[in-house]
């Protein structure tokens, strides 16, 4: 049986509850932010880096989407306290 790598194609025509489960069970939880709304978990997955929404206090999840480098850094904050602790260890 030949194994397909994932893409970022192939990973976007998923449903949702696929992108969850294989994220939930394959994925490196990296880091989390909130939003005014959400509560935003970061995952690698293959070389991709994967986001996943929850709604604040319903733990609803509302989309699950990749994400670059760029918008990562961007918007979390901790990223730079983690790769100073990194290096500190």
């Amino acid at each position: 049986m030949k194994v397909t790598p994932l893409t970022q194609n192939s990973f976007s025509n998923l449903t949702k509850t696929e992108k969850v489960v294989m994220v939930m069970s394959s994925g490196n939880k990296i880091l989390s932010r909130e939003t005014k709304d959400n509560f935003v978990e970061l995952y690698s997955l293959s070389g991709l880096l994967v986001e996943i929404w929850y709604t604040i206090n319903k733990s609803t999840i509302t989309k699950v989407k990749i994400t670059s480098e760029d918008k990562v850094v961007k918007h979390y904050s901790n990223l730079n306290d983690l790769i100073r602790n990194e290096i500190k260890s």
